[in-house]
């Protein structure tokens, strides 16, 4: 606060003094105007000053989300994923509290311009999923193309991961088409398609001047062959070899084996066959 003193007429035997008390009113800045694609978060840059000490934000529309709160100035804002479809503004409100003194609250306004929703289409193998190790996968085809109610350019990227978790997967280099043909595979693995919408003529404000969507996963399951350790055994021409045939050393059960005799004419059946995964 400040106090300041009125003085009387100069000359005057009387003097009057005055004190006065002075409030800094309350300031708010909501940050600039910005662009989102559909259901993804925009960071806000909102800021208070004067003698507001915190503020709320709020959104015209229901269904949207604040995070961490709705009291951190910069906060991620994500609309509601039920927001219309063909895009459109949101107005998101900064309020700050009511400061001490006679000065009131105050608000500003920013303007949330959401992108048209992207339909990113399906996709689905063209054979089986489950393949032995080293097998080479059918072709993944479109089953539906992307699509969107924005004027832009529609592409398409495709993506691979071991494990599908957030964060493990990878860009595939040289895969823009609406299909994909994996490659010979030695473990599961995890595909996507992702259609990539670019050339808005108001872009997202993050920068990358593109709109995002995933399509459903394809899961290729790799089946691994049992590992077997060579044994060696002496015994009289004509007797039982009392030979056991080993167990799986990679936890992957054996249930029979085709055993071969090594000869001069080269690898050649044992009548038998298969055997059991007990023993000859």
């Amino acid at each position: 606060s400040f106090t300041g003193c009125v003085s009387g007429n100069a000359g005057t035997a009387g003097i009057t003094i005055r004190s006065v008390t002075i409030y800094p009113p309350a300031e708010a800045n909501a940050g600039p105007d910005k662009v989102t694609c559909y259901n993804s978060p925009v960071l806000l840059g909102g800021s208070i000053s004067g003698g507001a000490s915190s503020a709320t934000w709020t959104a015209s529309v229901t269904g949207g989300t604040f995070s961490p709160n709705t009291s951190t100035l910069n906060a991620s804002y994500t609309p509601s994923p039920t927001f219309n479809p063909s895009g459109g503004q949101i107005t998101l409100t900064l309020t700050t509290n009511n400061p001490s003194g006679p000065c009131n609250a105050v608000s500003a306004t920013m303007k949330l311009t959401v992108l048209p929703k992207i339909d990113p289409g399906s996709i689905a193998p063209s054979g089986s999923t489950v393949l032995c190790n080293g097998g080479n996968p059918d072709i993944i085809n479109s089953v539906t193309e992307a699509t969107t109610g924005a004027s832009v350019l529609l592409g398409y990227r495709w993506e691979n991961s071991l494990t599908a978790a957030p964060g493990s997967w990878s860009t595939i280099a040289g895969a823009t088409s609406s299909t994909y043909d994996p490659p010979v595979l030695t473990q599961t693995t995890h595909y996507r398609r992702i259609a990539v919408a670019s050339g808005y003529a108001q872009p997202p404000s993050d920068g990358s001047g593109e709109c995002l969507v995933y399509s459903n996963t394809i899961t290729f399951t790799v089946n691994q062959p049992p590992l077997v350790a060579n044994q060696t055994v002496s015994l009289c021409s004509g007797q039982p070899s009392g030979l056991t045939l080993g167990g799986s050393s990679n936890g992957i059960p054996v249930s029979s084996y085709n055993v071969v005799s090594i000869s001069a004419n080269g690898l050649m059946p044992v009548a038998g066959n298969p055997v059991p995964a007990t023993g000859i």
